[in-house]
């Protein structure tokens, strides 16, 4: 058997997962449902997959990899607002893209199981740290160069950030409408200090420097 044949194998079954968790839930979906949807015999997940908690696990691990490519096509040289602008216009795509409320309903499935599953925690958890790592780097290059102030916590401002993103995760999964340009416009807003308008005193000491 090649590596091929095991890896469009395993994503066979991941995809079938995935229209299970959807239909049915996280728990009440058994091995041999994923099956039977991936046209599998009851057994079959069982040769790729230790249990649909590992299915659970991997799910997590292709975000993970996902999240890699999304930092690799940043242009960590422009200025830091430029940064954040295109990375919030990175991570709120998915958004944009056909069945990202019922990515959402999966994502939220996703964080409850990791309360009990050490395989799928750990695996989320990877997913946060490299997001909020790369992004608390940002913020640090950003600080060094009096771009944000000093005092911040840099992990928290990350972790901030990375909670704008996830918070529509959750209003769409919830069922909340949403509109996401508009989300996105509001998203870089605030990352990038254009929500304020500046007061008449800002403005003064902008135009009349002292």
């Amino acid at each position: 058997m090649t590596e091929a044949h095991i890896e469009a194998r395993r994503n066979q079954i991941i995809e079938a997962a995935r229209a299970c968790f959807l239909e049915r839930g996280f728990h009440a979906t058994k091995i041999q449902d994923i099956a039977k949807v991936a046209g599998l015999s009851t057994g079959a997940p069982y040769r790729y997959f230790e249990s649909k908690d590992d299915i659970v696990a991997a799910m997590c691990s292709e975000a993970l990899d996902r999240h890699r490519r999304r930092f690799g096509t940043l242009d960590l040289a422009a200025t830091s607002r430029s940064i954040f602008e295109e990375l919030s216009t990175v991570y709120l795509a998915a958004a944009h893209e056909p069945g990202a409320k019922d990515t959402a309903r999966l994502t939220l499935q996703v964080w409850e199981e990791s309360t009990h599953s050490d395989n799928t925690g750990e695996a989320l958890r990877a997913d946060f740290n490299l997001i909020q790592t790369h992004v608390a780097e940002i913020v640090k290059q950003a600080q060094a160069r009096g771009e944000i102030d000093n005092n911040l916590d840099p992990p928290s401002v990350a972790q901030t950030m990375v909670s704008l993103v996830l918070g529509l995760i959750v209003q769409r999964a919830a069922g909340v409408a949403v509109e996401v340009d508009k989300y996105e416009e509001a998203t870089r807003s605030l990352v990038t200090g254009k929500l304020w308008n500046a007061t008449a005193g800002e403005k003064q000491s902008t135009t009349n420097p002292t």
